[in-house]
């Protein structure tokens, strides 16, 4: 028996915590649609963001959660911007509503 530091969770994610929602189920929707349009295997998309077809799958079943670094590696292997995996998400009014902040002045 593994121990339950080695067993893998299929809802979780290191450093995401919390089962797996609708947001998320939306954006493995996105992902199928962007590998579709590249007109790419899951083989061909799991290498070029470095992990297994398995870990792969499962993103685009909406199995996992994705992290920040999975979905940067998926949109630069897309040649799509982050924003673009968060298009018609819902809730995407709020946010495009609120006052963005100024960058602040570096040092």
């Amino acid at each position: 028996m593994q121990s339950p530091s080695l067993r893998k969770t299929p809802a979780r994610m290191p450093g995401t915590p919390g089962p797996v929602n609708e947001v998320d189920r939306r954006l493995a929707a996105r992902i199928i649609r962007a590998r579709y349009s590249a007109q790419l295997s899951e083989q061909d998309v799991a290498e070029m963001i470095g992990d297994s077809v398995e870990t792969y799958r499962a993103m685009e079943l909406g199995e996992l959660r994705i992290g920040a670094l999975h979905l940067s590696r998926l949109a630069m292997a897309h040649g799509l911007p982050i924003a673009w995996f968060f298009e018609d998400l819902p809730g995407q009014h709020l946010f495009d509503t609120l006052p963005h902040p100024k960058p602040k002045d570096k040092i």
